[in-house]
């Protein structure tokens, strides 16, 4: 797939943290997520997430991730505007514990409140349980396990097949379940304490 095909307007919005860019964008611009969220927002049809667990979640620079891109959930409410659209995401989790299922359905909850879609099969796990803290070891049996060589590829060949069919979709037609600015009943309401 070409970047030709995806067709995204971006709003500069440096006075408001809710729209994209978001401020925190604009203040740390050298710090590597405004490429990461313009690749994933502008350019990428297909977005292929790798993390270890930590303490049970995603990594914090998942999450440091994550939450800038609550600027393109804001988007939805604020101006009714979908950023992602027919683009596909899938995750590698890895880590020496279990919890790779509740890591993958926390992502995924994410990811699908952003507009991605998801290809069948759509997370690789690794982990070789509680007792493996020795990372090391774990690192080398990655890189030579052919149970990873294998499933990287097949996730790879499910998003492609994925895209390939969700291109077709007309997307303006898809509405996104979010609630907007105008149904909040307080959205007019001046409140001078917090407008200082």
């Amino acid at each position: 797939m070409t970047s030709d095909s995806v067709h995204v307007k971006v709003i500069t919005a440096s006075t408001n943290a809710s729209t994209w860019p978001c401020s925190i964008t604009e203040m740390q611009p050298k710090d590597g997520m405004t490429e990461v969220h313009r690749d994933m927002i502008l350019w990428a049809d297909i977005v292929l997430v790798s993390t270890p667990i930590r303490w049970g979640n995603p990594s914090s620079l998942y999450f440091k991730m994550a939450e800038r891109l609550n600027c393109v959930q804001n988007q939805i409410t604020i101006r009714d505007r979908v950023l992602i659209k027919n683009k596909v995401a899938s995750f590698i989790i890895t880590g020496g514990q279990d919890n790779i299922q509740q890591v993958a359905g926390q992502m995924m909850m994410f990811f699908t409140d952003l507009g991605y879609t998801f290809p069948p099969f759509s997370f690789l796990g690794w982990s070789r349980g509680w007792t493996a803290e020795d990372m090391d070891k774990n690192i080398l049996q990655f890189k030579k396990s052919e149970y990873i060589r294998r499933t990287v590829k097949e996730i790879v060949d499910n998003c492609l097949e994925t895209l390939t069919n969700i291109k077709h979709i007309h997307t303006e037609n898809i509405k996104a379940l979010k609630p907007h600015r105008e149904d909040s009943f307080t959205a007019g309401m001046l409140n001078p304490d917090m407008n200082v």
